[in-house]
């Protein structure tokens, strides 16, 4: 009797994965929907404002939310060895309208593919003088770098196997557990960890491009190889077309129908407590935005050419700079913004090219990509890019309008509810 071949276990685990997540999705919604208001009710954004202890651990989050996601976290391992290698040698793999992570330390840059990243989820590498942890989570689109600490207890962090408001979840060395789209412990295994519950770590700059972009832009750069030690399918996508549909294998604790699908693409920026979601597609129509998020002023520029969004720190100098895209300039090209204060001209990159400024380099802010859902569901109090900001100003004119309006004649006839 033939066995079967590494291919078709592969296409079986799949199977078998999909229909654990069906009937995991619906006995665990009908639980949730049971106890959905006095949870959120104790709940500051997605996390608990009182920790529950519960099985020898605490959790910042509800235990009974805390999902098994019919993955194990041998299934999904963790790359602690990462190899690299050129970009000849992985462009005959990597397909060139796919995405990865592009890092940078001390001038060179490192791409780590989703397509590998699909089926390990962490990378914990050393770049240069740089201990850091990349993350990926297929579910929520979240790719998103964090230093590693590693003052006394350097963390190694892998796939949990659990999820929450469909988001998965990293398990470290010590057992905790923390969540990957925010790099917050919400699981403390009650351990000899120095990494108290609540802990929170430090998001290292990092963009999501398309494999094409990144290859023309960073020809001499590294990539993460395919020789990871495990035997995969890098060509193929462990969770099957999820990227293109708008399905959500597990329940979320809120929606927000703000904008037009769950998994439209943001950029999330947090700064000293307050949210913004800029969504690529609306940025799409007015390329820059200007605001002022947690006290401080930023200014995000749509690049069209490698379609994704860059947030700056406008100061320069003594000015707060805010910018402009001239439709009539924009139309010719879109990639030229022009600062309202010294009317220099600026790429979408940051850099300006022309003007009084010429030669200056904005701030980068770090600002990763996620479907909107998650971020959402993480953030419920998150503003929304434009959107918010014209129902503020609709509301403004309406009060306006209010108090300039003739205040209505006085009737003389007491009023049938007095």
């Amino acid at each position: 009797m033939e066995m079967p071949s590494q291919k078709t276990k592969q296409i079986i685990l799949v199977i078998i994965t999909a229909v654990i997540l069906i009937v995991a999705f619906a006995v665990i919604r009908a639980e949730r929907l049971k106890n959905a208001s006095p949870v959120e009710a104790a709940m500051t954004g997605s996390l608990l404002t009182t920790a529950e202890n519960f099985g020898g651990q605490q959790y910042l989050i509800p235990h009974t939310q805390v999902i098994d996601s019919g993955l194990k976290a041998a299934d999904v391992p963790a790359l602690t060895n990462p190899k690299f290698t050129s970009v000849t040698a992985m462009d005959s793999l990597l397909a060139d309208n796919l995405f990865g992570i592009d890092v940078e330390v001390g001038g060179q840059h490192r791409f780590y593919p989703y397509q590998i990243l699909n089926w390990h989820r962490v990378v914990n590498d050393t770049f240069g003088d740089k201990e850091l942890i990349i993350t990926f989570d297929p579910l929520t689109g979240a790719a998103i770098v964090y230093v590693n600490p590693s003052e006394g207890e350097t963390l190694s962090m892998a796939f949990a196997g659990t999820v929450y408001n469909n988001g998965e979840l990293l398990l470290d060395n010590a057992g905790s557990q923390w969540l990957q789209i925010n790099g917050t412990q919400v699981i403390h295994k009650n351990s000899i960890s120095r990494y108290e519950l609540g802990a929170k770590l430090t998001q290292y700059p990092a963009q999501s491009m398309k494999w094409t972009d990144w290859k023309n832009i960073f020809p001499g750069g590294e990539v993460l190889s395919s020789e990871t030690g495990y035997t995969r399918d890098y060509t193929r996508h462990p969770y099957g077309q999820y990227e293109a549909s708008l399905s959500i294998y597990f329940p979320v604790n809120k929606t927000d129908s703000r904008i037009g699908s769950s998994k439209w693409w943001v950029d999330g920026l947090s700064i000293n407590g307050e949210h913004l979601a800029l969504v690529k597609t609306i940025m799409q129509g007015p390329y820059v935005y200007n605001t002022v998020l947690g006290g401080v002023p930023i200014s995000a520029f749509y690049d069209s050419e490698l379609d994704m969004t860059h947030v700056f720190n406008p100061v320069v100098g003594d000015k707060t700079l805010t910018f402009t895209a001239p439709r009539d300039q924009a139309l010719k090209n879109p990639q030229t913004f022009i600062d309202d204060q010294t009317k220099s001209i600026w790429s979408a990159t940051g850099v300006a090219t022309e003007g009084e400024l010429k030669g200056t380099v904005l701030q980068m802010i770090n600002a990763p990509e996620y479907y909107w859902f998650a971020w959402a569901a993480t953030y419920p109090d998150t503003r929304v890019a434009v959107i918010d900001e014209q129902k503020a100003k609709d509301d403004a004119d309406k009060a306006a309008a209010a108090v300039a309006a003739p205040a209505p004649e006085t009737s003389t006839t007491p009023d049938a509810t007095e």
